[in-house]
């Protein structure tokens, strides 16, 4: 069963809040001396964008958005010059965090599109910098690299070694994303230098945290202890206490993953008392969460669930819902192991409560998922369709997303590569203005042109998608169908293997494993495709026939015909159609005779389908003193007659069932037809894409 990992700190992102220079050289202090020398209005926005900064350093953006309106109200912004770019640049940053990324990165590109009106070259590498951050952080990464490089290029090598060795250590981190190790750790590893040469040792412990998360990451596990243990030491040198309760977890992470459990515990447990003594209570509470994963890892279930309570305790306290919404996730997982179903349903159910009325969708997939888990286990089979109809409805919805997700990044893509375009035509700006007004007017044809396509392309996307989202529903719709006819075969197949081994006939069961594993392999193969080679459906009821045949002692033969008119190798039809018509014949029809059962299946091309007859010379429709043969076939039919709907719209595709009877009108048998589709290999290729 998979099952919800709380995650700790991996990756140590050196994404520094940038030093910026320039708002230092303002002192608030020197405000008087500057407004009596006449200077006020400068002295008054420099004060105001001193305040922005140290609001967004401790996210009070309410506050930093009051001061930045207070700026722009005072501001000149046609006349572009070094304190408009910091507005500019303190307005991106406010934007970011309020998750507007487009028009975060509007402002920045302002800045970086106006080089010959800015002096101070720190504020133009800041606005690269903070571009190649946002565009990490929303998955374009080869755009961040370049943005990252561009930050570096307009800083000066001298007095900017360490700043810049940050930046390096952050291009380091994106090819990590990338799968580039080997360069990801020369970068690593060149940052690193840097650091240790001018004695910054705060971040030199992160980058040998960086290391050692790589090295973890392609799983050379004693490696990354290494680097991890030079971050640790570091961080004890410099007294920075706290840090040490992500280095403490990242060891127990490691040791996890070497499967050495009490080495983790005891790590986890060094990273608690951390967090307890300094109050972080997110810390904490994760911490918490992965001791109890370790518990529970161990098989003492009863220890997790304490720990999982535990952790979900201060995630509500702290008002953490998504927090709260994994602690359900994993308290019914714990449950689920332990075999106590009811329990797992219970707290599945209260994490599904809370994801849907929080709009967690990812979430609430997992859990409609893990509860559908629970209830198959509690032999409640309709609750367990009900909600893997759900988890499999919202896996749609998230893939959907996705593509809408990646729809928009490629925009901004676009978006960029337009405004490059706008830098190269500013800087030839002066060169004529007849040039520059019929540039203008070709770049607006052009604009109107794209703007054209792209309303296009996304409505001609937009109806691909709906069209998608329909083929998949009824494809869906017929899986779930097929894996309704499954689960009553496997247990009495398993059965019979246990009657086997206990009754000592050790070949016997030995045999019957055999022939039940290839057939599971067959029914596996065979639904994942829609349509399948008929020789293959064949060969599939033939193992289920030996099966059930050596089950039941010999009790019944069997012959299964294909007519001379169907290509064996060029006709294709939906698989698992005639085994439930089957099972009953066995099951209720010959199982009970005191003669020798027989089963007869035929395979006979009429036009363009196929009918197949299953004949058996049991009991027939009325004369099964239980009446269990009427009814379970009565189940049988309305799988198949809810499949065969599918392929017919007129929904004329039914089972047809009669009894079988001599010249006195006695019951001698049944006879269960109906008629499918067939399709060549062409055809069959494509309806299974």
């Amino acid at each position: 069963m998979k099952k919800n990992d709380s995650k700790t700190a991996i990756f140590i992102l050196l994404f520094f809040v940038s030093g910026i220079s320039y708002g230092q050289n303002t002192k608030i202090d020197s405000l008087n001396l500057l407004i009596n020398s006449g200077k006020e209005k400068t002295a008054i926005i420099d004060y105001r964008l001193e305040k922005t900064k140290e609001y967004l350093k401790i996210d009070n953006l309410t506050n930093a958005e009051k001061e930045l309106e207070i700026v722009f109200n005072q501001l000149d912004t046609t006349r572009f010059n070094d304190q408009v770019a910091k507005g500019y640049y303190f307005k991106g940053k406010l934007l970011y965090e309020q998750n507007q990324i487009k028009q975060s990165l509007d402002y920045f590109f302002k800045i970086i599109l106006n080089p010959e009106n800015i002096s101070d070259y720190k504020i133009l590498s800041d606005a690269n910098f903070e571009i190649g951050y946002v565009y990490t952080q929303i998955g374009i990464l080869d755009h961040a690299i370049i943005y990252l490089e561009k930050s570096n290029s307009i800083l000066p090598d001298k007095g900017n070694e360490v700043e810049k060795a940050k930046t390096i250590n952050n291009i380091g981190y994106i090819n990590e994303l990338l799968g580039n190790y080997e360069l990801a750790i020369n970068y690593y590893r060149k940052a690193l230098s840097v650091f240790e040469e001018y004695g910054d040792k705060k971040a030199a412990a992160y980058a040998y945290n960086n290391i050692g998360a790589l090295y973890r990451e392609i799983e050379k596990f004693d490696d990354a202890i290494i680097y991890y243990h030079k971050s640790y030491e570091i961080k004890l040198e410099i007294g920075d206490t706290a840090a040490l309760a992500t280095t403490y977890n990242n060891f127990g992470v490691v040791y996890e993953k070497k499967n050495e459990l009490d080495t983790a515990l005891y790590y986890y447990r060094l990273a608690l008392s951390i967090a307890k003594k300094f109050k972080m209570k997110q810390n904490e509470a994760r911490t918490i969460n992965n001791i109890g994963r370790i518990k529970e890892l161990q098989g003492d279930f009863d220890s997790a669930l304490v720990y999982y309570f535990q952790s979900y305790d201060i995630k509500e306290k702290i008002s953490d819902n998504h927090g709260k919404i994994l602690s359900f996730l994993n308290i019914g997982s714990a449950y689920f192991n332990n075999n106590n179903f009811e329990e797992s349903v219970f707290y599945y159910n209260k994490g599904i409560e809370l994801a849907d009325s929080l709009g967690f969708i990812k979430e609430l997939s997992s859990l409609y998922k893990e509860i559908s888990f629970s209830y198959e286990k509690l032999n409640n089979y309709k609750s367990a369709l009900d909600y893997y109809k759900k988890y499999s409805e919202i896996n749609d919805t998230l893939v959907n997303e996705e593509k809408q997700k990646r729809i928009e990044e490629l925009e901004i893509v676009y978006q960029t590569e337009q405004k490059e375009k706008e830098l190269l035509f500013l800087k030839k700006e002066n060169e004529t203005k007849e040039k520059i007004l019929s540039t203008n007017k070709i770049l607006m044809v052009l604009l109107i042109i794209l703007l054209i396509l792209v309303v296009a392309f996304f409505y001609n996307t937009n109806k691909k998608q709906k069209l998608n989202a329909q083929n998949k529903s009824l494809v869906l719709e017929q899986k779930l169908l097929r894996t309704q006819m499954n689960p009553h075969f496997m247990f009495n197949s398993l059965s019979s293997i246990q009657a086997f081994i206990y009754e000592n006939e050790p070949l016997k069961a030995g045999k019957y494993i055999s022939n039940f594993a290839t057939l599971m392999r067959l029914m596996l193969d065979n639904s994942r495709n829609e349509m399948i080679l008929i020789t293959k459906e064949i060969e599939t009821l033939e193992y289920y026939l030996k099966l059930q045949k050596l089950r039941f002692r010999n009790k019944f033969d069997y012959e299964i015909h294909l007519s001379n008119n169907i290509n064996p190798d060029n006709t294709f039809i939906p698989p698992m159609l005639a085994q439930p018509l089957i099972e009953n014949s066995i099951e209720h029809g010959v199982r009970n005779l005191k003669k020798q059962g027989k089963i007869e299946v035929y395979f006979n091309k009429q036009d363009n389908n196929i009918k197949i007859e299953i004949i058996d010379n049991g009991l027939g429709l009325s004369q099964n003193g239980n009446g269990l043969h009427k009814g379970s076939k009565s189940y049988a039919i309305q799988i198949i007659n809810e499949r065969l709907t599918t392929f017919s719209k007129n929904g004329k595709n039914i089972v047809i069932l009669e009894e079988i009877k001599d010249d006195i009108n006695e019951v001698k048998g049944t006879k269960a037809s109906f008629y499918i589709p067939s399709k060549n290999q062409k055809d069959a290729k494509n309806n299974n894409n």
